[in-house]
């Protein structure tokens, strides 16, 4: 399963902000995801489809690294299974988007 990421156009901020990043289930219908803090207290975020596909990660560190490392360097990378809880079995890749 992949899951494309974007930094919003225009966006010249140097430190990527996890919530600002924009979300696609690629080959989805729905396509588009959101991303909305779901446990303040230990800041957790979720990843979120309309087809029923989720990703929860905490926002600092691990998945939230890679996510923000393939949004600034163009690099496709998979995200370690330790990192994240998801309803999804198999590996999640993070696709940059390339736009052009």
């Amino acid at each position: 399963m992949e899951i494309e990421v974007a930094l919003p156009s225009g966006d010249t901020d140097s430190e990527t902000r996890l919530l600002a990043l924009q979300f696609r289930h690629l080959r989805c219908k729905f396509g588009v995801m959101t991303i909305r803090r779901t446990d303040q207290i230990e800041d957790f975020v979720t990843l979120s489809c309309s087809c029923g596909l989720f990703l929860s990660f905490p926002q600092v560190g691990g998945a939230a690294l890679v996510i923000e490392k393939a949004s600034i360097d163009g690099q496709l990378l998979l995200l370690p299974a330790e990192t994240y809880e998801s309803n999804n079995r198999g590996p999640i890749r993070i696709v940059p988007r390339v736009d052009g």
